[in-house]
């Protein structure tokens, strides 16, 4: 599956070495999108807890950008390298 050519937002407290601008990062290295605010143009929104009802967390129901946590994105990651 991979990432490349993803778009991804991050929202709520990220785990990752280095916090958010780290995984920004990370993602662009891969080939990845990021956007600092849900659009239709959003693929994932990586968030702490996807039902806790944040602004981001009603955008992306509202905009069907389909929400995944740390462990899903690098999971994602990890099938790239497969």
């Amino acid at each position: 599956m991979g990432i490349e050519g993803k778009v991804f937002c991050i929202t709520g407290k990220i785990e990752y070495p280095g916090g958010r601008s780290a995984l920004m990062q990370y993602i662009s290295e891969k080939g990845g999108l990021t956007s600092n605010m849900v659009t239709s143009s959003v693929d994932y929104l990586i968030t702490t807890d996807p039902y806790c009802g944040s602004n981001k967390n009603r955008k992306a129901k509202e905009f069907g950008v389909k929400p995944i946590s740390e462990e899903d994105f690098i999971r994602m990651c990890e099938e790239e390298i497969l």
